[in-house]
């Protein structure tokens, strides 16, 4: 049921379509809407994931017109202007593996393979001798494990990360000859896996204007590829995985991409007309974002923790806004007819419309909320698409007499402000403290003064302490909030350490350690790294124990020992502390 609850009196959204068993599942970077087929009726295009193969379908209404099945999972899609001028003829990407797939009304059309980039030289050379025969399989596998050493595993190529971790010879013989099948001097190496996909405009803002397609891999690469002749424009290499990306501006001008990794970062990638290099903005986010949109001059961010964060656009923080409900998705609100850009909010059944940071609309639906997104559709402006969690979809067009009031949200008196304090009666002892306060107010001040004083020495002393002796706990990122006990148990020279650690809340499988910092020329450690459990439950104690031997007990010394948790996609440690080893007690055998 549509309710408008800022002004029940107008209903500015009219529900056209509505079909709760489409039977459609999809994310939101496999959404798009454009004039696929070059009559300026625009349409839904979506990837299904709802069958064992992934079907690209394009809807005109919400009734398939198109189906094509894609031979892997894609990352993304887009739609794009490759002809100077020619809106009439758009292109769709796919994003699949290490190429985009390139469909011209609905029918394949070319397969661009991303360039590589980031493989070893020495791993390439290793490759290509083996096609020439000039070395055995022993010593490719010998030769790709000094490769490993060097660069890690994740950063070679596919090829070498099967060979590499195949358990048998002959596993690896089989796929050794597969490899090198039909193969005549060199071989096709590729570690490219994109993770995301937009577009930006090469020199117009117009909509007829050519695209530049934007690509985020999963090693953490940014390419800008000519969308005409098919060629890397740019290149540039950030610290983390792209998850999300939001290109504007003119490429050739002065654009900007605003890259948000899966570790919570954000970095904004801006090129310059005057310089071919880019330089990167690195801006930090208390919590996991969801996604990003631009309204006017200001980027929108939604993040797990409940928050709208408003920056601006050089990644400047604006304002934050706190909701009550989990953000499910945010989209541009882009209405030209009233000059209307704000933000589309979805929350679970309810899409909250915020213009210059103040809430003025609210729409509320009937199923959970999976993914929204707004646009042209057919021959309508200003139109909502929400898909639900259970494969529905619906089509909400935004009214053309339809007014939204900027500040309606707080117009007039708040509803606390009404309510009744239950104020007490003055007391005698209030009344002799506002005296005294009236007669002594320098005093008062005084002392409040000195007290403010002493409390920030106190602080002070108290930082400079914990940072001398490194001891206390690292904050961790609210993704891995758990907690430690150590304990220390025994007289010496032999120690038993216990350490305890209980997880708040579920944690995403990763590669874990316990590690320890320590004198060398002091003590022993039985287990100097104690691997963790990948996916760790919880409320669950997991308990760790190593031993500890005190070399020279004779000195009587005490040294500090640092316990580490550390993670290995993560160049600081998720948590640490410091405690003080005892004076031990001399060996008696």
């Amino acid at each position: 049921m549509l309710m408008n609850e800022l002004n029940p009196q107008q209903k500015r959204w009219v529900r056209a379509l509505w079909e709760p068993l489409a039977n459609l599942e999809a994310n939101k970077s496999c959404i798009a809407i454009g004039n696929i087929q070059g009559d300026y009726d625009f349409k839904l295009l979506a990837v299904d994931f709802s069958q064992p193969t992934c079907h690209l379908k394009l809807f005109k209404g919400l009734s398939v017109i198109s189906d094509s099945v894609l031979s892997d999972m894609p990352a993304g899609i887009i739609t794009f202007v490759c002809d100077t001028g020619q809106l009439d003829s758009p292109c769709v990407g796919v994003a699949c593996g290490g190429s985009i797939l390139i469909y011209r009304n609905m029918k394949p059309y070319y397969r661009y393979n991303i360039p590589q980039q980031d493989l070893s030289q020495m791993e390439i050379s290793l490759w290509n001798r083996a096609a020439e025969k000039k070395v055995s399989l022993e010593e490719l596998v010998d030769g790709l494990e000094i490769v490993r050493d060097e660069v890690s595993i994740s950063k070679m190529s596919f090829h070498s990360q099967h060979l590499l971790t195949r358990e048998t010879d002959e596993d690896r013989q089989q796929l050794f000859v597969k490899v090198l099948t039909n193969v005549k001097d060199t071989v096709t190496l590729s570690n490219i896996q994109i993770s995301c996909i937009t577009t930006v405009k090469r020199n117009s803002a117009q909509l007829s204007g050519v695209d530049v397609i934007v690509v985020g891999t999963e090693l953490g690469s940014i390419y800008w590829v000519d969308s005409q002749a098919y060629s890397l424009l740019s290149y540039t290499q950030i610290q983390g995985v792209p998850e999300k990306l939001l290109a504007f501006g003119q490429y050739d001008i002065d654009s900007k991409t605003v890259v948000c990794t899966r570790d919570g970062e954000v970095f904004i990638l801006k090129k310059d007309a005057h310089k071919s290099e880019i330089s990167q903005t690195r801006c930090h986010m208390k919590s996991h974002v969801l996604n990003v949109v631009k309204a006017r001059n200001t980027l929108v961010f939604a993040c797990r923790d409940r928050t709208l964060v408003f920056c601006s656009l050089k990644g400047k923080r604006l304002n934050e806004i706190h909701l009550d409900e989990d953000i499910v998705d945010i989209e541009e609100f882009n209405y030209e007819p009233r000059q209307y850009i704000g933000v589309l909010v979805a929350l679970k059944q309810e899409v909250h419309v915020y213009l210059d940071q103040f809430l003025v609309d609210k729409l509320k639906i009937d199923l959970p909320i999976e993914w929204i997104k707004f646009g042209r559709l057919g021959r309508e402006e200003g139109v909502l698409i929400i898909g639900t969690t259970t494969g529905g979809l619906g089509v909400y067009i935004f009214r053309r007499t339809a007014i939204l009031e900027e500040k309606a949200e707080i117009a007039g008196a708040p509803p606390a402000q009404n309510l009744k304090l239950n104020v007490p009666k003055r007391s005698k002892i209030f009344v002799d403290q506002s005296l005294r306060e009236r007669e002594n107010p320098q005093k008062i001040h005084k002392i409040y003064q000195r007290d403010l004083f002493m409390l920030k020495l106190q602080t002070a002393k108290t930082f400079a302490e914990l940072t001398s002796t490194s001891s206390g706990l690292l904050p961790t990122k609210e993704s891995e909030p758990i907690d430690f006990n150590v304990d220390l148990h025994g007289f010496g020279p032999m120690f038993k350490l216990t350490i305890k650690m209980v997880p708040s809340v579920p944690l995403p499988a990763a590669n874990r350690w316990i590690a320890f910092t320590y004198n060398k020329d002091e003590y022993s450690f039985q287990d100097r790294m104690i691997p963790v459990p990948s996916r760790l439950m919880p409320k669950f104690t997991y308990t760790f124990a190593t031993e500890i031997t005190c070399l020279h007990p004779e000195k009587g010394l005490q040294e500090d020992v640092k316990v580490l948790l550390i993670r290995a996609d993560r160049t600081q440690p998720v948590w640490m502390a410091t405690f003080t080893m005892p004076i031990s007690e001399p060996n008696i055998l």
